[in-house]
């Protein structure tokens, strides 16, 4: 119930508008890993996504790149960890899968100009 009320405060609460996403945008925490996850919304302030977890802890603010139809379209975002949620499993797998929200940290002009494209040409209002 916690959780609910924390989300429900949060969507109300936002700076930006976020947009649900069509496929093809992911985010990548490790640059040396080969798989994105899925973005679930986006918008000026931050996104969330689903992240198969690794085992590997994730930083509270780290960078992140996205792409748009596996080509990289926005690299090295400062992003700051907002939530963490676990919210399922991978079947035949100990794999949990968990829903992260991360708000943008400090873009640059041009950081901000090509998160606006990817928002109007992926964005689902």
């Amino acid at each position: 119930m916690e959780n609910l009320l924390k989300i429900i405060f949060r969507s109300k609460h936002r700076k930006y508008r976020r947009y649900k996403v069509r496929g093809g945008l992911t985010v990548v925490l490790d640059p040396e890993s080969p798989n994105g996850d899925e973005i679930l919304d986006i918008g000026m302030g931050g996104l969330t996504f689903n992240y198969v977890d690794r085992g590997e802890p994730l930083e509270e603010k780290s960078k992140i790149d996205i792409y748009v139809d596996n080509e990289l379209n926005l690299d090295k975002l400062k992003v700051k960890l907002v939530s963490n949620i676990e919210v399922g499993d991978i079947s035949l797998s100990s794999k949990n899968i968990r829903r992260i929200s991360v708000q943008f940290l400090s873009l640059t002009p041009v950081q901000e100009f090509d998160l606006k494209a990817v928002i109007k040409s992926h964005g689902i209002e």
